[in-house]
């Protein structure tokens, strides 16, 4: 898209279980700066809150302060959750494993987090990190999914923790290591060059190449039958106990395998604008371009009763069997501007990009040549904005906590703007 000439006012938005369950998508990772790819459904360089719900058997609904604000990725493990705030990885939840005791490495420069569960009383998991190419593991051992190989210490692109597997995308080429009891951890010919997304389920993996999903693994509720729809186009996959799930282009979720509780049959809402996918156990979730969050299959932990919190402003959605886990930006108020009327055609958000830097947002509509009364509190939230790429010219700087807002206001070099998430 064309760079606008801004009438604007740019914002912050920052933003004895089942023994058989488990997993969720790839990796989460803060989009880059200027990322060009459409297909790319995580928000750029905005950051919010972690939403939690669902059984509080293990804490991990129970969200820490550090958790609520500031926040770029997310991942709900087994009994743990984890989430990646200013490059380091903040875990909670039971730590019977070791699985959010955080190792130092992994507190500063970390790019994706993603988070496993595998077979046990206590829901067992592991962590993953990624940074700078390299992975990082801690955990739960039992297959020696934390046992991170030479070949992923370095020029890694994508992670995905799995049952007791894990996965990590090197050059196109798909690693794995730990649990292969059925073939899980064995990666195909065809999964060995022009990979860029990996996700794993208790027994089984999947992989995203040129838009189509590839399945090993485990196949006994179909989970590793790939159907012809999901061999293009696709934009998104995540792995549930025995089942999977892809995201097409067109923002429409596919899903197969285990269908006993439903959770392969897609709702009406999520054939249409859906951003983000995750899936565990026997349940689902999605998130819409609207910030709406929809969930279908078990409610064994209650992660299909969706707070209302997780109705607006979500960009972001990860799932274990006990919880399910949303990344929400927040409202934003804007006071004192001058006491005059201005055109607000586009807003945006970063943590902090160079003047003149041109950011692609991900965000909604609003109106062109909306007005607003500049004395009174303007409250932006998720749905009022537009998706595209914007040059902001001049900057009035004034936030609270860590998000940066730059405020571009035509004909008007001295206005100050104080943001309240």
């Amino acid at each position: 898209m064309a760079h606008r000439s801004l009438v604007a006012v740019g914002a912050s938005i920052a933003a004895a279980a089942l023994a058989a369950s488990v997993v969720n998508a790839p990796a989460h990772a803060a989009r880059p700066l200027n990322s060009t790819d459409p297909a790319d459904p995580r928000p750029t360089l905005f950051t919010g809150a972690t939403l939690g719900w669902g059984s509080p058997n293990h804490d991990q609904a129970v969200i820490p302060v550090s958790a609520q604000a500031g926040v770029a990725a997310i991942a709900a493990g087994g009994s743990h959750a984890l989430a990646l705030r200013d490059g380091g990885v903040i875990a909670w939840g039971r730590d019977w494993h070791g699985q959010t005791a955080v190792p130092v490495d992994a507190m500063s420069g970390v790019d994706a987090i993603s988070a496993g569960q595998c077979f046990g009383f206590d829901n067992p998991g592991h962590s993953l990190a990624l940074k700078a190419g390299r992975v990082i593991a801690w955990g739960y051992n039992s297959a020696g999914q934390t046992v991170v190989p030479f070949d992923a210490e370095s020029g890694v692109t994508a992670i995905a923790a799995g049952g007791c597997h894990s996965l990590a995308v090197k050059a196109g080429a798909v690693i794995a290591w730990g649990d292969n009891t059925a073939g899980q951890s064995t990666v195909p010919a065809d999964a060995m060059a022009g990979v860029t997304a990996v996700a794993g389920g208790i027994l089984h993996s999947l992989a995203l190449k040129d838009g189509g999903v590839i399945a090993w693994g485990d196949n006994t509720q179909g989970q590793s039958t790939v159907p012809a729809d999901a061999t293009f186009n696709v934009v998104a996959i995540a792995a549930g106990g025995w089942h999977s799930m892809a995201l097409k282009a067109d923002g429409r979720v596919i899903a197969w395998g285990e269908n006993g509780d439903g959770q392969s049959n897609v709702p009406a809402e999520a054939l249409s604008g859906v951003v983000s996918i995750a899936t565990a156990g026997s349940y689902a979730l999605a998130s819409k371009d609207d910030g709406r969050v929809i969930a279908w299959g078990s409610n064994f932990s209650g992660a299909t009763d969706v707070p209302v919190l997780a109705q607006s402003q979500v960009t972001y959605v990860s799932a274990s069997t006990n919880v399910a886990l949303a990344l929400r930006l927040p409202t934003v108020v804007i006071t004192g501007l001058r006491p005059r009327a201005t055109k607000l055609v586009a807003a945006g958000i970063t943590t902090g990009v160079p003047l003149g830097t041109t950011i692609r947002p991900y965000l909604k509509k609003v109106a062109r040549g909306q007005s607003f009364a500049a004395q009174a509190p303007l409250a932006l939230s998720f749905g009022d904005f537009a998706e595209g790429r914007f040059r902001f010219r001049k900057s009035g700087l004034q936030a609270t906590a860590k998000y940066k807002v730059y405020v571009v206001i035509e004909g008007s070099r001295s206005n100050t703007v104080t943001i309240n998430p």
